[in-house]
């Protein structure tokens, strides 16, 4: 039996919804079963052989052929949509218009129109949104912004060959 500090409670854990389950979003999926606070109680993807490998990853999860479904479970805190990206508008907007937070893989949008359409959505929203550019906010990046707003990288020059 665990000492009562170390139960965790409703609010302790995060229900994970997630919306595509190809090979980034089983990556992400095997990220997600990692975390000791959250659990994955439902993923949504059109194709039933994706559907069967996420299931095979996550005993008793709910699998879904259509993303509203998912949508509309109100035991879901967050969404990780992992779809193509011609998609990732559509469920980036969908996932905030039912009030859920939201992680959304790169590339954003498909086009500058989904971009505003998405940007809206989410300063309409109080929800959190997360958009997965990896490589743009890792440490070696923040820390050279750091360095750069200090002064420690000495003079910027553009140079220009040609």
């Amino acid at each position: 039996m665990s000492p009562a500090s170390r139960v965790l409670g409703a609010n302790d854990r995060v229900r994970v919804g997630m919306i595509g389950a190809g090979a980034r979003g089983q990556e992400l999926l095997h990220q997600v079963l990692g975390l000791p606070n959250a659990q994955v109680v439902a993923i949504a993807d059109a194709y039933s052989r994706r559907r069967e490998e996420a299931a095979a990853l996550v005993p008793h999860v709910e699998t879904l052929d259509d993303h509203r479904r998912l949508l509309e479970r109100h035991d879901i805190d967050g969404v990780i949509v992992a779809t193509p990206l011609h998609l990732h508008a559509q469920h980036f907007v969908d996932t905030l218009a039912v009030g859920k937070d939201l992680y959304a893989e790169k590339t954003m949008t498909w086009s500058i129109a989904e971009a505003d359409k998405c940007l809206a959505a989410a300063q309409h929203s109080d929800r959190v949104v997360q958009v997965g550019l990896q490589h743009q906010s890792g440490g070696a990046l923040a820390d050279t912004r750091q360095w750069l707003s200090q002064g420690l990288a000495g003079k910027s020059r553009w140079w220009n060959p040609g």
